[in-house]
């Protein structure tokens, strides 16, 4: 119902992915108040090709809290709340299944896309990092919601930009973000994106298509305001 970014970055990585990331906090109302739906760092990246359906990675907090009801729960209630897809079970990956949940409104697409060495590249980083981590691909873009408890590079007025411990931790939380993109970026080379599921049909040529930049934009510092930034209210 309301949100507000700050620490914008863009750029283009090195093997050419168009990205732009912020910190976000979201909120949902009730009543008169709000609680938080996600606060942390969220990533947008464009993508090689248009991918024909939504795939969406969600944390599988049911199923761990309620075991078999849990899943029963996903099963059935799932799509309500996920729009127009369907719950997709990977059986062969059991370590994943147990931490994840899978969306999608086309099942052979998911499978395409989630490959063994994707699903453990997830795998591995939600083991190593105790908040909850979300993907979703849709048409050609990737978007990773990675939750954080803390705001990043937030100076204190109290300490000089110059001291060795503000330029120590100003790293060690620049680390954090572009360590989160360097990931991605590794998850999107474990991911058949620029290649179709072979029993779906083709992309035809009517297809709405998102322009990718014509040339690689640098990371900018620039000013900017809600108009032209959607991390900015």
């Amino acid at each position: 119902d309301r949100y507000k970014g700050e620490d914008h970055l863009e750029g283009t990585t090195e093997e050419g992915y168009a990205y732009r990331f912020s910190e976000v906090h979201a909120e949902t109302q009730s009543d008169i108040s709000y609680s938080t739906l996600f606060r942390g760092l969220f990533f947008v990246l464009d993508l090689p090709k248009p991918v024909q359906g939504r795939v969406k990675i969600l944390p599988d907090a049911a199923e761990r809290a309620l075991g078999a009801f849990g899943k029963m729960l996903q099963e059935k209630l799932g799509g309500y709340f996920q729009k127009n897809t369907e719950l997709i079970y990977f059986e062969d990956y059991p370590d994943f299944e147990k931490k994840f949940v899978v969306y999608s409104d086309d099942e052979a697409l998911a499978r395409h896309i989630l490959t063994p060495q994707a699903a453990q590249l997830l795998l591995q980083l939600q083991e190593q990092h105790p908040q909850p981590i979300r993907l979703s691909i849709i048409n050609q873009q990737l978007f990773f919601a990675f939750s954080l408890k803390k705001d990043l590079l937030v100076p204190s007025v109290s300490q000089s930009v110059l001291d060795q411990a503000f330029v120590q931790q100003f790293t060690e939380e620049m680390d954090i973000a572009l360590g989160q993109l360097a990931f991605i970026e590794r998850l999107c080379q474990s991911m058949p994106l620029d290649s179709r599921p072979t029993t779906r049909p083709p992309i035809s040529d009517a297809t709405p298509k998102i322009p990718l930049p014509q040339k690689k934009p640098s990371i900018s510092y620039k000013k900017s305001n809600s108009k032209d930034n959607p991390f900015l209210l």
